[in-house]
């Protein structure tokens, strides 16, 4: 039985989708904060972590992206639910994190966080190793670091890490950016 840890409450989880992801066979383990979340999936606690990056409401929630940045946890799954109620509708994007990659022939997306070095022409640098490939990022948020306020780039974009072209972006980045950190590589959600 797998254990999956989330912000909230029992019986919180939109089941349908999660059983998508995971099958009918998990333990929901709630917990208080979503740096409880990462903590529990860091500790063995808990198998894997839903954590919310995105919703119709809010928008972006970029904390988890910068607890996702700063643990040492992969991205290894995208769930998207629906939840409807009286008048309203509310898509939530969640990541699904785990203490292990997950590499399945399936995965088609690839999320990654980058910070460009400190010149003039830095960014439009790392820029042009998707231009340059034709590789059209479907998500792209500005976010900060805890080092000195440090700019950095969230990416997401089609692709796989058991393709070569992909990898070979990846490893021209490294090249031109500051800082690069793979976030994940995972199936896209439906």
């Amino acid at each position: 039985m797998k254990k999956i840890s989330f912000q909230g409450k029992k019986g919180e989880l939109h089941k349908q989708d999660i059983c998508k992801f995971f099958g009918e066979e998990l333990e929901e383990i709630p917990c208080e904060t979503f740096s409880g979340v990462f903590d529990w999936v860091s500790d063995g606690t808990a198998d894997f972590g839903i954590v919310p990056v995105e919703n119709s409401f809010q928008g972006n929630i970029i904390n988890n992206y910068k607890l996702l940045l700063e643990s040492d946890l992969w991205l290894v799954g995208e769930i998207k639910s629906t939840w409807t109620g009286s008048s309203l509708s509310n898509t939530t994007r969640s990541f699904v994190i785990s203490p292990r990659i997950y590499q399945h022939p399936g995965n088609n997306k690839i999320s990654l966080v980058f910070a460009p070095r400190h010149y003039s022409s830095a960014l439009d640098e790392c820029w042009e190793v998707f231009t340059g490939r034709r590789i059209n990022p479907t998500l792209i948020k500005l976010g900060n670091t805890n080092k000195y306020w440090e700019n950095v780039f969230y990416i997401d974009f089609k692709g796989s890490l058991d393709l070569t072209f992909y990898i070979q972006a990846i490893v021209d980045l490294l090249k031109r950016a500051a800082f690069v950190k793979i976030l994940g590589s995972y199936r896209e959600a439906e």
